[in-house]
């Protein structure tokens, strides 16, 4: 969520020590899953609120290369970029839903337990950052294509 590799360890870590010290607020017809990216939300946010710096909060993108074809990992290799681009430019609340929707693939019911709000706003949110990543996508693209 925008961290650096070793900043990133540091918090999963901390996650894990959180849920063996806080273990016994852990509901059982809570789902687990939700539970434990509250407690990652909470360690991200007060990382934030320690590092107010805009260095800190790159978000890193991982798709695993499934062609090994030069040209295939070129175009590969520049999407990714283009999506680290779009993603770095979006407010961290939309780049949040994002990454928990779409890359970690939490169902919207389980977002609105994260975020503490309804399922109707996750939705509405979620819509709004694809729609914010498209126009920032397709702005690169046309830059690219005047560039040619």
């Amino acid at each position: 969520m925008g961290c650096e590799p070793e900043q990133a360890e540091d918090h999963v870590q901390e996650v894990f020590l959180r849920i063996l010290r806080y273990r016994k607020t852990y509901r059982m017809q809570q789902s687990f899953k939700v539970w434990m990216y509250q407690i990652a939300r909470n360690i991200w946010k007060d990382g934030i609120k320690e590092d107010t710096s805009t260095d800190a909060h790159k978000t890193q993108v991982e798709v695993a290369d499934k062609t090994p074809s030069a040209d295939n990992v070129l175009e590969q290799r520049e999407q990714i970029e283009s999506l680290y681009r779009a993603l770095k430019l979006l407010t961290p609340e939309k780049r949040e839903l994002l990454v928990l929707h779409r890359i970690q693939g939490l169902k919207y019911e389980e977002i609105a337990t994260v975020m503490q709000c309804p399922v109707g706003t996750v939705k509405t949110r979620i819509h709004r950052a694809l729609e914010d990543m498209r126009l920032l996508l397709r702005n690169h693209d046309e830059k690219n294509d005047d560039a040619k």
